[in-house]
């Protein structure tokens, strides 16, 4: 990413499994924990970078997963939220 000169936030998540939105049981709670710190990192990027247009909302499934819910809204070509 520094090479191609590219802005990005690295973060290591200590305990958290590769997938840890899919395994939330797994590595006793790591993974839980890991999910609803990054979802709200991730909902705070798409709105920095498609505008506050996009609009949605973090929960946690009733099934354990992590999921983000996208009121209305779609992507263009351009990357603009619509």
């Amino acid at each position: 990413m520094r090479t191609a000169h590219k802005n990005y936030e690295h973060e290591f998540h200590e305990g958290a499994g590769h997938a840890f939105l899919q395994r939330q049981n797994e590595r006793e709670g790591a993974n839980r924990n890991v999910t609803i710190k990054a979802w709200p990192r991730a909902i705070r990027f798409l709105k920095q970078h498609l505008g506050n247009d996009f609009n949605c909302e973090f929960r946690i499934a009733d099934w354990g997963v992590g999921e983000i819910v996208i009121e209305r809204g779609i992507i263009t070509d351009s990357g603009r939220m619509v």
